[in-house]
């Protein structure tokens, strides 16, 4: 008789378990994005995976107990770092002419970067603004095909904010950008100055808008104590 080995079984780790969760809540997401409004053509592909990609982990690090979910979209926003540096990087708001054209942007540009650059747009606009444009854009919009012009004039009425060189910036060009600290420091040890120094690949020069908190951290025997300087805008 032939022996039989069984492999016991293995526990379901909790990196499975996370991806599950936001699996779930990304699927969900479409029922508003891509189901109740719906794009009116492939350029707009975007539109539908990059909120639920967005919606999906914010959801995850909020409602559910993986809060650290952001860390791990960090990690998934590496492909689409890689992506953008090459040959074939692409806006997020890309022009489609043809069906094959739209399958070909199915990738983490369309996906990941998009939900970065709507997350930099959350903090553009400030949460309450954005979501506030969110729910007229699906009061406006609901059971319709609609535009991402539909969408920015919505958020632009919520936030008070011009958003038309905004969009042309993050999602009408292409490549990424690196930003840099410089730091000045006096005799004393003090700083002195800072600044923050942005560049962008020859191939894509785009210097974009952005909102970022910047914090200054001392260490000290119980460890760090972190005295935010709160948003900047550079």
């Amino acid at each position: 008789m032939p022996s039989r080995h069984h492999c016991p079984p293995h526990r379901v780790t909790d990196t499975i378990r996370e991806l599950r969760a936001y699996v779930i809540l990304h699927e969900m997401a479409h029922q508003w994005f891509g189901d109740l409004v719906t794009m009116r053509w492939w350029e707009d592909l975007w539109l539908n995976e990059s909120f639920a990609t967005l919606l999906g982990f914010q959801a995850a690090a909020e409602a559910t107990r993986f809060t650290s979910s952001w860390t791990t979209f960090c990690g998934s926003k590496a492909d689409a770092y890689l992506q953008d540096q090459q040959p074939s990087a692409h806006p997020v708001a890309a022009d489609v002419t043809t069906l094959s054209a739209a399958e070909a942007n199915f990738d983490a540009i369309s996906y990941d970067k998009g939900a970065a650059v709507l997350k930099q747009l959350v903090a553009y606009t400030g949460r309450d603004s954005f979501f506030a444009g969110i729910r007229s854009y699906f009061a406006e919009h609901g059971w319709q095909n609609a535009t991402l012009a539909d969408l920015l004039a919505t958020l632009a009425a919520s936030s008070g904010r011009k958003l038309a060189d905004w969009s042309k910036a993050w999602l009408e060009t292409a490549g990424p950008n690196t930003l840099r600290p410089e730091l000045s420091v006096g005799p004393d040890g003090m700083f002195t100055g800072f600044a923050v120094l942005q560049e962008a690949p020859a191939a894509h020069p785009t210097l974009r808008p952005h909102h970022l908190a910047i914090g200054l951290f001392n260490r000290n025997a119980g460890g760090r104590l972190c005295t935010p300087t709160g948003p900047r805008s550079t």
